[in-house]
């Protein structure tokens, strides 16, 4: 707009420069100061690195969904300011651009939108993939995100610019018109395959992204098909639909690791096949508190997983937290492919009664039941009912006294044979 007022666009045209090259170079020089200005908050950084052990990874992250935003912000201002001369006005239709295109992610109004245009708007916000990127997980699908954005407002500026061009040449109407419909579909396009097939990069210092070196050896043993459902409802709040892509990129990464395992993917809604399929799978609909356009409302959902090993069968009915996915999913398989049970031997002294059926002991009950879900537990007087070649560990918990004899024998015999043992005792005894 300022080139407008000082009449200086046109001389500026009148140059042996085209339109392209005078929208990308002014892009470039607002992007070029506002990093410039990003850059100048990394001294800030340095009380972090001081008095806490920061993670460099997601410092960089947060910095380059900084850098992405910024420069997606500012091609919408280039673009508005080829729509008016005046600074006011462009500043209102930049900021309007902007700000809608940050509003689209907010919960207020994806509650109020219904399938599958809620699902569209939360992609379409800035918000959704700054979010992302900024927790240290470089996916390229919001790279492209970004880069379609900017290109596309760039491109919008060029049309503008060139309109007085485009009267006299048609040619060159018909130009800019297959560069803008280009650009779309190329970036619409990219945006999908990389969505379906995430590419991702895992920034953060203990790779809290990735699968752990245990889960992928413990994948590439599988030597069967292993048949992993996920049963997603389409129309989950949008608290959970961050949720569900994770789900969605950890398993993707499952199958990368082993070609025995094979991904289906189910939306249940009331009364269709796949709802009758969850359930025989043991996935059940979970209820959700949403907050509507104008009213506070009741929404069934699911976000369940099933595995199927052969004959073995095990399922995750709902996925409230990504956290301890990994460990959840491993856990599960292991348990599947395994040939043989490991046996857990529980130990609480010669005459005490099993801890595991003890009614007043409340943690050993949860402790045999978690132990249960993947291993044989069963309570030992380390005499004939103690089988140390059986053993995965033996469990010593719950004393009244200290060790007998013979039983300290035994226990040092079996730690003398590379046997693995975990002590939860009093300090006293």
């Amino acid at each position: 707009e300022d080139e407008k007022n000082k009449k200086t666009l046109e001389l500026l045209i009148a140059h042996p420069l085209s339109e392209v090259k005078i929208v990308f170079s002014k892009f470039l020089a607002v992007l070029i100061f506002y990093l410039l200005i990003l850059a100048a908050t990394l001294p800030l950084t340095i009380p972090l690195f001081m008095f806490s052990k920061i993670d460099v990874g997601i410092l960089f992250s947060q910095y380059l969904g900084a850098a992405f935003t910024g420069a997606t912000f500012l091609s919408i201002g280039i673009f508005a300011s080829s729509l008016t001369s005046s600074l006011i006005s462009s500043f209102l239709i930049g900021g309007a651009v902007s700000f809608i295109l940050t509003l689209l992610g907010m919960d207020f109004v994806l509650l109020s939108l219904p399938q599958p245009l809620n699902s569209l708007a939360s992609y379409l916000s800035v918000g959704f993939h700054n979010q992302s990127i900024s927790r240290g997980l470089l996916d390229i699908s919001d790279l492209l995100y970004f880069i379609t954005a900017c290109a596309f407002f760039l491109i919008l500026a060029v049309f503008k610019i060139s309109e007085s061009k485009i009267v006299e040449k048609p040619s060159e109407k018909s130009r800019l018109y297959g560069s803008l419909v280009t650009t779309l579909a190329v970036g619409i396009l990219l945006n999908i395959i990389t969505t379906s097939n995430p590419i991702r990069l895992d920034l953060t210092a203990n790779k809290k992204f990735s699968l752990s070196p245990a889960t992928k050896l413990s994948v590439s043993k599988i030597d069967d098909v292993l048949t992993i459902k996920t049963y997603i409802s389409p129309d989950l709040p949008p608290s959970m639909q961050n949720i569900a892509r994770e789900v969605k990129d950890t398993l993707t990464d499952y199958a990368r690791y082993s070609k025995k395992i094979k991904l289906e993917s189910y939306s249940p809604t009331a009364g269709n096949e796949a709802e009758k399929q969850a359930q025989e799978d043991s996935i059940y609909p979970v209820q959700f508190n949403t907050i509507g356009s104008s009213s506070y409302q009741l929404q069934n959902g699911y976000l369940g997983i099933a595995l199927r090993f052969a004959d073995k069968t095990e399922s995750l009915p709902f996925v409230q937290t990504t956290g301890d996915l990994e460990y959840q999913l491993t856990r599960k398989i292991n348990k599947m492919v395994a040939k043989t049970t490991k046996k857990i031997f529980i130990y609480s002294g010669a005459d005490a009664t099993n801890p595991a059926e003890n009614p007043n002991s409340l943690q050993f009950s949860k402790l045999s039941t978690l132990l249960g879900t993947q291993y044989e537990v069963q309570t030992t007087n380390l005499n004939k009912s103690f089988e140390p070649q059986q053993a995965a560990m033996l469990l010593v918990a719950g004393l009244k006294s200290p060790l007998e004899g013979t039983a300290v024998e035994t226990i040092k015999k079996y730690l003398a044979s590379n046997g693995r043992a975990l002590f939860l005792l009093d300090k006293v005894i």
